[in-house]
């Protein structure tokens, strides 16, 4: 057994009892980095902390210093020295003794250290009170959002007074997120610890759990701080002159904010994988990986990624350039028997787009089956790709229906003239349906996401 550095002798102490650096840096009265770097012998304590870190782990200076028990020494000066065989031989031989050579282990083998019993019981019992803190301090957090939406809604339709009680709002909102920070930051420093080759580890599916609690209860907090942040700006951005002319009536904020609740939850599923990746990649090699985090394979990315940009402009010829070329009447206008007239240009632009959302799927997939046919793509991974291609296709056909849907139905702007000189642009916009649209639209995404995921947890 190799004899301890101080530094490393200090930080098994430490997780033997349970400790963090931050609350032995405030039982000694400085500053966490100090702690840190004496355990990674780049510091020396101050001579005059001794005896209180000797005091604070129950070891005396000199156990301190010399980096070990003194038990732990004595066992081993005590421990009979094997002498060498060539050493002691012809001593031996002259004194008639015969000299039987010991089996000795390879010397290449690698030494696999164990952690110490005590110290893994101290760093779990450290980590699993880190755990409860930091859910402690989220639901806090979340909490503390909450009450300045109500406060909000409170002085808004009680005193008529909406941009107060947005300031209430935002006082309450940064309070949650400085709480929200602190225990996030606190949290992935006790388990950056971790890190260390050096030091006492979790096993991996603990750390694995460790790390997931960390990034699902700190992204949920912060989404959810900022979901009701965003439900609170149509009380001050928007006005209902019918509502004494001061306050979004409750009639009108409703749908407002149901179609504001369906584009955060959209925003919070795809947010949610770089989030995941970016808090977890310190642990990459370290903790089990997350199936739903791992990207596809090559070929069945860069096909599906064809798939979405190929349809989304077929959705974008169909919708915006159609609705456009109608509105403004650019392009080739035909007068049909009863005096209406139709948009050439539209017309073909529209057809255009909804061959290519249609074909699409079918095209891609006969260059993505030759993956299989060529042996680039194995069976199983072929099936995997052919699924989540089937699933983009049918989202994106959806999307495109309720799409025109929409804005056939929402929608009307353009110009219109009955003597054909005084002309008067007009635009009207049906809320309602716009309003069902977006609740489609955020439907499809949120239910994609979701089967995405599932696949994928599945598939593990």
């Amino acid at each position: 057994m190799e004899k301890k550095t101080l530094g490393s002798f200090i930080s098994a102490l430490r997780r033997a009892q349970g400790l963090t650096q931050q609350e032995v840096a405030d039982r000694l009265a400085v500053s966490n980095k100090a702690v840190s770097r004496w355990e990674r012998d780049e510091a020396m304590p101050d001579i005059l902390l001794l005896p209180a870190i000797a005091d604070l782990f129950g070891v005396t200076v000199d156990e301190l210093l010399r980096g070990e028990r003194m038990r732990e020494a004595q066992t081993r000066e005590s421990a009979p020295v094997i002498a060498d065989p060539a050493e002691g031989s012809h001593e031996a031989e002259e004194e008639g003794y015969t000299h039987e050579t010991p089996v000795h282990e390879e010397e290449n083998a690698p030494s696999r250290p164990t952690a110490d019993p005590r110290a893994l019981r101290g760093l779990r019992s450290m980590t699993k009170r880190s755990l409860a803190s930091f859910r402690t301090s989220l639901l806090i957090a979340i909490a503390l959002s909450c009450v300045g939406y109500v406060i909000h809604l409170a002085v808004s339709y009680g005193f008529y007074r909406p941009v107060i009680g947005f300031f209430c709002m935002v006082a309450f909102t940064v309070a949650a997120v400085v709480l929200a920070v602190m225990a996030t930051m606190r949290l992935k420093d006790t388990l950056s610890e971790q890190i260390d080759g050096d030091g006492v580890r979790l096993p991996a599916n603990e750390l694995t759990a460790a790390c997931r609690t960390l990034t699902y209860w700190s992204y949920r907090a912060f989404t959810v701080i900022a979901d009701l942040l965003i439900l609170s700006t149509p009380l001050v951005l928007m006005r209902d002159h019918h509502y004494l002319n001061s306050v979004l009536s409750s009639v009108s904020y409703l749908p407002v904010a149901l179609v504001l609740c369906c584009v955060c939850g959209v925003l919070t599923l795809w947010l949610q994988k770089p989030y995941a990746t970016w808090m977890l990649k310190p642990w990459a090699g370290l903790i089990l990986p997350d199936p739903y985090l791992l990207p596809a394979p090559q070929a069945i990315g860069r096909h599906t990624l064809w798939l979405n940009v190929t349809q989304a402009v077929g959705i974008v010829f169909s919708v915006v350039l159609t609705t456009l070329f109608t509105g403004f009447e650019w392009g080739l206008t035909y007068w049909g028997e009863d005096n209406t007239h139709y948009n050439l240009t539209a017309i073909i632009f529209f057809a255009l787009g909804t061959l290519t959302v249609i074909a699409a799927p079918f095209l891609l997939r006969i260059g993505y089956r030759a993956l299989l046919e060529s042996g680039s793509l194995s069976a199983a991974e072929w099936t995997k790709g052919k699924r989540a291609m089937t699933r983009a296709a049918v989202r994106n056909l959806l999307l495109y229906g309720v799409a025109v849907l929409t804005v056939g139905f929402g929608v009307s702007f353009g110009a219109s003239s009955s003597d054909g000189v005084h002309w008067e642009y007009y635009q009207s916009w049906n809320e309602g349906t716009i309003f069902l649209g977006i609740l489609a639209l955020s439907a499809v995404i949120i239910v994609d996401q979701i089967l995405k995921e599932r696949e994928a947890r599945k598939a593990a």
